[in-house]
């Protein structure tokens, strides 16, 4: 399965994304990836919408979901110049949750199986057995 959600650049999308993405993994995911899946997928978006896009009305944020039998993928990608370098997940453990900034790439280094940043698009990984 292979479905596409594109939004504009406003944190009011964010309920949308919430909302197509969860009703899309419920039926196959158990609660607790399907929790971290919403959590940093939502934290990218957001992400994508203020520092990516600089939450300009002429630029879009496309978000997409792919499935097979063992890997879930979430790509998000904003129109923006690119992303910065994401820690490891040894140097994310140090960064503080509470930081205004860093938290988005933190949660997505710490809570997907993997992490994939190439320019203006993030790639979050998923197995299902882990």
């Amino acid at each position: 399965m292979r479905i596409t959600l594109e939004i504009e650049s406003s944190i009011s999308e964010i309920p949308k994304v919430y909302d197509w993405l969860k009703e899309a993994i419920e039926p196959f995911v158990d609660s607790t990836l399907q929790n971290r899946i919403l959590l940093v997928t939502q934290e990218m978006v957001t992400n994508a919408i203020i520092h990516g896009n600089k939450e300009s009305a002429e630029k879009r944020v496309k978000i997409s979901l792919a499935t097979n039998r063992n890997e879930i993928v979430v790509d998000i990608e904003d129109e923006g110049d690119g992303l910065p370098p994401f820690p490891t997940k040894e140097e994310a453990q140090d960064m503080d949750y509470m930081e205004e900034n860093g938290r988005g790439i933190k949660l997505a280094v710490m809570l997907s199986d993997q992490v994939i940043r190439e320019n203006n698009r993030v790639t979050l990984i998923y197995y299902r057995n882990t």
